[in-house]
């Protein structure tokens, strides 16, 4: 889904990533298969880390959605 916004990822370590894209913020985190991410802690990353609105946060996720087929 980030990399809709120009994430890329930079390295990984275990199940460590991290993602960089041009004039944003690093983004770092653990990742693992079986667990989602909390609501509230991805809306914090994609505002603090991405630098996104709710409005942009909003049409990322409708859009990530649409392409995975939910309705």
């Amino acid at each position: 889904m980030l990399h809709r916004i120009g994430y890329e990822l930079e390295r990984q370590r275990g199940s460590h990533r991290k993602l960089v894209a041009p004039g944003r913020l690093a983004i770092g985190f653990a990742f693992h298969d079986s667990v989602e991410v909390p609501p509230r802690a991805l809306r914090r990353m994609l505002v603090e880390r991405a630098g996104l609105n709710d409005e942009e946060i909003a049409d990322l996720l409708w859009r990530h959605r649409r392409t995975r087929g939910a309705t």
